[in-house]
């Protein structure tokens, strides 16, 4: 999928490890130029130069070190385009072990609202808050939402109060799951509107209505195993599962699937071009072009430009591995087969 982060400048706060480093890595991918800021000054080096990037140590809350990197990816990339806030919040560990205190350090970040994150998490909030059965926190967070969504007047943002209702709801929910579906289907939003499936599916599902949660749940997984969401396409197989249906795994699932930016590279690469070249037309390091060109070998199976596009030009060298990463092109928009007209 591409997120259109080609050639923009990222700087990931506590990108050492964990979930910064993984940020920096899909930024990366996705073609992004990354400042890395970590406490960690000899591990965050490793990583930027592994990236492509820059390393800038330090601490997310000091002040002049912030600046310092910010500073950093203005003078080194002309510009800073994304911000990765990955400081703060409560400490390591499972949901079953949180404490009073770190729910309070969760609460607290929520409070602080902090721009276009402050809505974005609000969603995703109110499911948590309605799977957790906390009534309170989710229609706190709803009606924060409610002002925003009726502020925006999108598609998008009327799917997402229409299904954030639904999942609050005590009498009209089904209205309200079908109400989101229709606005995201219009919305070019394939990620919510495939939690929308899976949701819808989950609570028909617990209304004992199998028949009609399977065809939520259905479009849910071919939504996600489209878009590359292994996790949640996991989930809607075991909701499905859990409706009695035989769920067999699909052939050549993903893994050996090429992102926008691997297939961009890859299609220069076998066209001839030296990955100088190929970090000039994309405006990407050449670090960064080895970084992806890496991870194609590993993927297709092969450990040299040539034996790259005879992969190409013959799938069988690879076993038919690299069937679909010949065929393969950034793709728009795909409504799977979403049945609406539940009996």
């Amino acid at each position: 999928m591409d997120l259109g982060l080609s050639g923009r400048t990222a700087l990931v706060c506590g990108a050492s490890s964990g979930l910064g480093l993984a940020s920096a890595e899909a930024l990366t991918e996705e073609g992004a130029n990354v400042v890395l800021l970590a406490r960690r000054a000899k591990q965050l080096a490793e990583h930027a130069a592994r990236l492509g990037g820059v390393a800038v140590a330090g601490d997310v809350n000091d002040d002049g070190d912030l600046e310092q990197a910010v500073s950093t990816a203005v003078e080194r990339f002309g510009g800073l385009d994304v911000l990765v806030w990955n400081g703060g919040g409560p400490p390591p560990g499972t949901a079953l072990e949180a404490d009073e205190a770190s729910l309070d350090s969760a609460l607290q970040i929520y409070q602080l609202d902090p721009p276009d994150l402050g809505t974005r998490i609000l969603p995703d909030l109110i499911e948590a808050a309605a799977r957790s059965g906390d009534e309170k926190a989710g229609m706190s967070a709803l009606e924060r939402l409610s002002e925003r969504a009726l502020a925006s007047g999108t598609r998008l943002a009327s799917g997402l109060l229409a299904r954030s209702r639904a999942l609050l709801s005590h009498d009209n929910a089904e209205e309200k799951f079908r109400e989101a579906i229709e606005h995201l289907r219009q919305s070019d939003a394939d990620v919510h509107l495939a939690r929308t499936f899976l949701l819808y599916g989950e609570w028909l599902r617990r209304k004992r209505r199998r028949r009609d949660a399977r065809a939520q749940l259905r479009a849910a997984r071919e939504s996600f195993e489209h878009l590359g969401y292994a996790a949640f396409a996991h989930r809607a197989v075991v909701e499905l599962q859990a409706t009695g249906e035989t769920v067999r795994k699909r052939v050549g699932d993903g893994q050996d699937q090429l992102t926008p930016q691997e297939a961009h590279i890859t299609r220069l690469v076998v066209e001839g071009s030296s990955n100088r070249q190929v970090a000039s037309q994309l405006f990407i390091s050449q670090n960064t072009v080895e970084y992806h060109l890496h991870k194609v070998f590993r993927k297709v199976g092969v450990t040299s430009r040539t034996q790259l596009a005879h992969a190409l030009l013959d799938p069988s060298r690879t076993g038919g591995t690299s069937a679909s990463i010949a065929c393969w092109q950034p793709q728009g928009r795909r409504d799977p087969l979403t049945p609406l007209e539940v009996r």
